[in-house]
């Protein structure tokens, strides 16, 4: 009879990478770009996105249907395979909502793509993914100093946001925002002049003083 042989007590060697990860070892910072240059080495062309954000005032009729990729709401975000980015997406909707600055194309592109897709936005040309939402939160000086900087689509979009409040608490009755003051709306509407000479603000400005 053959001989049943002993189970070792030794344990099997670790693999060198869970023992470093056992260990407790840090990398340096050569050490971790290396490890993601090689992740992304090993990353397949089919696999790259790009990763966009839908920017429009929170209304019903901001809604917007792309086809082939379903509708979007405001502060949406949309992932679209690369390889799909200048083509099957491309269609003449996309093209309008990223050239009026609506679809903003946060990264998955070169600077290059970015170019040749109308998204190489200047600095302060366009709002950030969270300054819509935070932007009544800010002193009016910084307010005045983001809004003079941005391009006439986005000084829209701020107009409509700031009007649509002053415009909905007239209309039902209640008090408005008390982070809008006359002053906010005067600096932002000599502001928009540069853009639209009559100003984005003239009859909310109005609106407001006949509601205090």
């Amino acid at each position: 009879m053959a001989e049943r042989k002993k189970k070792s007590d030794t344990p099997a060697a670790e693999p060198a990478e869970a023992a470093e990860r056992r260990s407790g070892r840090t990398y340096t910072e050569e050490e971790v770009q290396a490890m993601i240059a090689s992740i992304l080495a090993k990353q397949k062309p089919e696999d790259e996105v790009v990763r966009m954000y839908y920017l429009a005032v929170c209304a019903p009729t901001s809604e917007a249907d792309l086809p082939g990729y379903g509708v979007l709401r405001p502060g949406q975000y949309l992932e679209v395979p690369k390889k799909e980015f200048g083509g099957k997406f491309m269609s003449p909707q996309a093209r309008l909502f990223i050239r009026k600055r609506r679809l903003l194309v946060l990264d998955g592109l070169s600077d290059e793509e970015r170019r040749r897709w109308n998204c190489d936005y200047k600095r302060g040309e366009v709002l950030t993914e969270n300054a819509m939402d935070h932007i009544l939160d800010m002193p009016l000086q910084e307010v005045e100093t983001l809004f003079s900087a941005l391009g006439k689509e986005h000084k829209v979009f701020v107009a409509r946001y700031i009007n649509t409040i002053v415009d909905e608490a007239n209309r039902n009755g209640k008090p408005i925002d008390n982070r809008i003051s006359l002053e906010l709306l005067r600096a932002l509407n000599e502001a928009s002049k540069k853009d639209v000479p009559d100003g984005l603000f003239t009859r909310t400005v109005e609106l407001f003083k006949a509601m205090l």
